[in-house]
């Protein structure tokens, strides 16, 4: 209920709080997120989600940042915040934010129908392009797509899986 700047110049874990480090990005964030805060939609601030309805091999879980829900609309919508200043993440075809769209879907009571899902991505720190990406999912689309991350995962688990650091392993401490 409270906008970013209330924090600022406050101390919180030993730093202090600036406008242009936080509340200016964080304030972009927010404000993504409380449209889908209106009369009309059920919203989870830090959403658990799993994939234990599709019976992974291992565990499969996260957190989604941001996940509302409109029934007049059958809308699903997730929001992710991406805080890093220096490489541009995309909303259209970016596997995390599918899995936190799946997660998220999966994760909805039955009476709760989904025709469409938006994802949202938000990068408020990036000094390029657009701070702001939406992309759309099908949900057919996502449960086809659970079939191949499935099979991935499993290869992943096999005990002869191959290493193989692709080169959109930026942070990957074995890539390069």
């Amino acid at each position: 209920g409270k906008d970013a700047v209330s924090w600022l110049d406050k101390i919180v874990d030993g730093f202090t709080v600036s406008e242009d480090d936080w509340t200016i990005p964080l304030q972009a964030y927010l404000d993504a997120c409380r449209k889908y805060m209106a009369p009309g939609w059920v919203w989870w601030i830090e959403r658990p989600i799993s994939l234990d309805k599709l019976n992974p091999p291992e565990e499969m879980f996260g957190t989604a940042d941001f996940v509302a829900y409109n029934a007049k609309l059958q809308l699903l919508v997730v929001v992710d915040l991406k805080f890093g200043r220096g490489v541009g993440v995309k909303a259209e075809g970016s596997p995390q934010l599918k899995y936190y769209a799946l997660g998220a879907f999966l994760g909805l009571p039955d009476d709760m129908h989904v025709k469409r899902i938006k994802g949202v991505i938000v990068q408020p720190r990036i000094p390029y392009g657009e701070p702001i990406k939406t992309t759309e999912f099908d949900p057919l689309e996502l449960i086809e797509w659970s079939v191949w991350l499935l099979e991935k995962v499993n290869v992943c688990l096999s005990p002869d899986a191959e290493y193989v650091a692709g080169p959109h392993c930026k942070f990957c401490a074995k890539s390069g």
